[in-house]
């Protein structure tokens, strides 16, 4: 449930479930002074005993209006970083009553970025904290209980995580407002700056089997089989894959599933493969793959690169 507050014509206003509750901010106040017609001087012309002509009041009173004002101040700090996608972290936002009066109507606002997401149900030190949305933007409301005393401080934290492919610097902010009027603006808002940076889940399988037939034997030739993909939550660039055979086989040719003839010897360097590129260092039985993974949203749309890698079996 989404709290809001209204200031309307002197009025301070928290709707609540669809209810306005107001507090006037303005208090009136008159002061009175008068004169005890018993004391000193007889005067002729008191206007309560009904002698003489009134000429001056024997009462006088002055009136002001005076606005209860509270300094409100809001922090919010996130959790250590680095910062990845798919991965969860912590916004801490703290409010304080600088005073100098107890204000009953505290409420504090965050709208987190786009592509963030609340993990399970923010708690606060007091009161309920509630979420909803704002367009595609999740939100999250908070009135501490009985508002805030003079001197007093209340924290709400918020656990989240970045989604949707979120990269690049993130911006939130948190508000605070009161019942009660507040003179210093500067700290009713509060902004964190973060920056999330791509991450990949790369997965290698690697497969044998021996062109020959039946039980592996020496001078038969053997294929492994390397696929290179991604799990997410982002694309995967600068890759290396390296493989360097085992001693009891030697390297025949490397390079495209799709193309053996046009397969890497053991006496040629490189191929394009993918978005990559394949690399035979001659005579070492090495093999390197560099390059980048793609991925469009689930592992069924994401790049596969196959790498096809010729040996025999030494004597």
């Amino acid at each position: 449930m989404l709290l809001k507050k209204l200031k309307i014509a002197g009025l301070s206003a928290v709707v609540l479930g669809g209810m306005m509750i107001s507090q006037a901010d303005a208090q009136t106040v008159t002061n009175t002074a008068s004169k005890d017609k018993n004391q000193g001087t007889f005067d002729p012309y008191q206007d309560s005993n009904g002698n003489g002509t009134t000429t001056g009041a024997d009462t006088a009173s002055a009136t002001f209006s005076f606005e209860t004002a509270s300094d409100l101040a809001v922090t919010k700090t996130v959790s250590a970083g680095p910062y990845y996608n798919d991965s969860t972290y912590t916004y801490t936002i703290t409010v304080t009553n600088n005073g100098p009066s107890a204000d009953p109507g505290v409420l504090v606002t965050d709208t987190l970025p786009e592509g963030m997401s609340i993990v399970g149900t923010p708690s606060a030190t007091s009161g309920t904290p509630s979420t909803g949305t704002s367009g595609t933007r999740e939100t999250v409301s908070w009135a501490p209980t009985g508002g805030l005393a003079n001197g007093a401080t209340e924290t709400l934290t918020i656990e989240f995580k970045t989604v949707s492919n979120t990269v690049g610097t993130q911006s939130n902010d948190a508000f605070v407002d009161g019942d009660n009027v507040d003179n210093v603006a500067a700290n009713d808002s509060n902004r964190v700056s973060y920056t999330v940076t791509p991450s990949s889940d790369v997965h290698l399988t690697k497969a044998v089997a021996d062109l020959n037939g039946g039980n592996y034997q020496t001078g038969d030739t053997i294929e492994y089989t390397i696929t290179i993909s991604t799990v997410g939550p982002d694309s995967s660039s600068n890759q290396l894959i390296t493989d360097v055979l085992p001693s009891e086989v030697t390297l025949l040719a490397a390079g495209d599933a799709e193309n053996p003839a046009s397969n890497l010897n053991g006496n040629q360097s490189t191929q394009s493969k993918g978005n990559g590129t394949l690399t035979v260092t001659p005579g070492t039985n090495t093999f390197t793959w560099a390059g980048s993974v793609g991925y469009l949203g689930s592992s069924s749309t994401s790049d596969v690169i196959t790498v096809k890698v010729y040996a025999v079996i030494n004597p």
